[in-house]
């Protein structure tokens, strides 16, 4: 009977731990200074929410990234690496990869409930 974790030398199984949920955070990734940045945002509401950025929401369902319909190339072309960046410096790096959402399918997505339920 090859039992192959044997040859592992940690090959126990461990327990996880998931940690309590410290509540929703949003995040804007903009280069409106001429670099591109991803800094919190105070209020987490839809109303923080602005056509030229893109921003990053971790609730406790799932990471979103959710495109400004006006948002830049750079800001669209980098939104899933800066929320996988982030998913990964968090104690939270069990989610589930983060999804996108553009701003023109944003009342027919699930993320809009996820926005107004969870904010």
């Amino acid at each position: 009977d090859p039992d192959i974790a044997g040859h592992f030398r940690d090959s126990e199984k461990k327990e996880k731990t998931v940690p309590e949920w410290g509540g929703n955070k949003l995040f804007v990734i903009s280069d409106n200074d001429g670099s591109l940045d991803m800094d919190p945002v105070e209020v987490v509401s839809t109303d923080s929410l602005d056509s030229n950025n893109v921003y990053i929401l971790d609730s406790e369902t799932g990471c979103y990234a959710w495109i400004g319909a006006e948002s830049s190339v750079d800001e669209r072309k980098n939104a899933m690496t800066y929320a996988c960046n982030y998913l990964n410096k968090t104690e939270y790096h069990g989610k589930q990869f983060p999804s996108s959402v553009k701003e023109k399918k944003m009342l027919h997505s699930t993320l809009l409930g996820r926005l107004n339920y969870e904010f």
